[in-house]
């Protein structure tokens, strides 16, 4: 995908490269060695890609780091309580129930880094 054609054509090749409808493309340049590009598809996946030219003599190649991200209304799918209680040895817990998601991706996210972090910001001051 070239970065300087026309945004039809941009969103035109992004469709037929990755299969899905194209929402927006975004493109900025921070200077004159590095690109980024957001694309924002239709069914909540946003891909961002970072392309910087190498600037090592004993590279030959420019580097792309690509990032997918997925928009979710997680709000609205976690509930959870926090609650303090003198008779487990002083200490406070937290009961943290997450909703079942049909998204495999995002119920990964809330299950392996959360739930987690949200345990870890709720621990009780005594």
């Amino acid at each position: 995908m070239q970065i300087t054609a026309s945004p039809k054509k941009r969103r035109r090749e992004a469709e037929k490269l990755f299969a899905w409808k194209v929402q927006d493309i975004a493109v900025q340049s921070a200077n004159g060695d590095e690109s980024y590009i957001y694309i924002t598809f239709e069914n909540g996946y946003t891909l961002f890609i970072r392309y910087f030219l190498n600037l090592d003599p004993t590279e030959t190649k420019d580097t792309c780091e690509f990032t997918l991200g997925l928009a979710t209304d997680l709000v609205s799918r976690i509930k959870y309580d926090i609650h303090y209680a003198g008779y487990i040895h002083g200490q406070g817990y937290i009961r943290l129930r997450l909703a079942e998601s049909k998204n495999r991706m995002q119920q990964m996210v809330l299950e392996e880094f959360y739930a987690p972090a949200l345990k870890n910001i709720y621990k009780p001051i005594i």
